[in-house]
C-alpha cells in the first residue's frame, strides 16, 4: 500500500491595499502614476478612477498610469482592491486628485492702432499663472510678466502680440 502526500496552500480574501500614492494636481491632458502596495503576492490589484470619463487606467505591476481626459477638470478620485481566487478585498481609501486645466489665454484688445499709440492688451488673469508676452512692431512698455500689458506700436504695416501663460 502506497500513501500520497499533497501540499496545500491556502488564501484568504484579500486584505485592503494601502491608499494609492502619486501626485494629487495634475494638468488635464497629460499622464501620472501612482502606486500602491497589495496585501499579499497572491492578490491582483484593480484600479477604480471616479468618475471613469476622468481618464483611462493602464495597470502596471503594483502601478497605474492614468492617461487624463482632455477636457476633464475638477476632482476625481483613484482606489484600489485586491482580487484573488478567494474573492474580491475592501477598496482602499480613495486618493483625491485635483485636475487642473492647461492654460489657454485669448488676448483682448483693439487691433487698428497708430504708430506712437500705447493700447493696452490683455488675457484672463489667473491666481499663480505668469505671462510671457512677444511683440513684434512695438514694444511692451508695462506689465510684462502679468495678464496686462500696454504696448506702444512702433512701425508701420502687420505687428503681431502673443502670449503664453504659465501655470502649475
Amino acid at each position: 500500500q502506497m500513501g500520497g502526500n499533497i501540499n496545500v496552500e491556502m488564501w484568504t480574501v484579500p486584505a485592503q491595499p494601502a491608499t494609492p500614492a502619486g501626485p494629487v494636481s495634475v494638468c488635464a491632458n497629460v499622464t501620472s502614476s501612482y502606486t500602491s502596495t497589495p496585501a499579499s503576492v497572491n492578490d491582483n490589484l484593480v484600479w477604480t478612477l471616479a468618475p471613469a470619463s476622468a481618464g483611462t487606467l493602464i495597470p502596471s505591476d503594483t502601478g497605474v498610469i492614468i492617461e487624463w481626459t482632455e477636457g476633464f477638470t475638477g476632482v476625481a478620485e483613484l482606489s484600489v482592491h485586491g482580487e484573488n481566487m478567494c474573492g474580491v478585498g475592501v477598496p482602499s481609501a480613495t486618493l483625491p486628485i485635483e485636475v487642473n486645466p492647461l492654460p489657454e489665454p485669448v488676448i483682448g484688445g483693439i487691433q487698428n492702432v497708430c504708430i506712437g499709440w500705447n493700447t493696452p492688451y490683455e488675457c484672463a488673469g489667473n491666481t499663480g499663472s505668469t505671462y510671457q508676452w512677444t511683440v513684434s512692431g512695438g514694444t511692451i512698455t508695462s506689465g510684462a510678466g502679468t495678464h496686462l500689458v500696454t504696448v506702444t506700436w512702433e512701425s508701420l504695416g502687420a505687428g503681431f502680440l502673443t502670449v503664453a501663460e504659465v501655470s502649475a
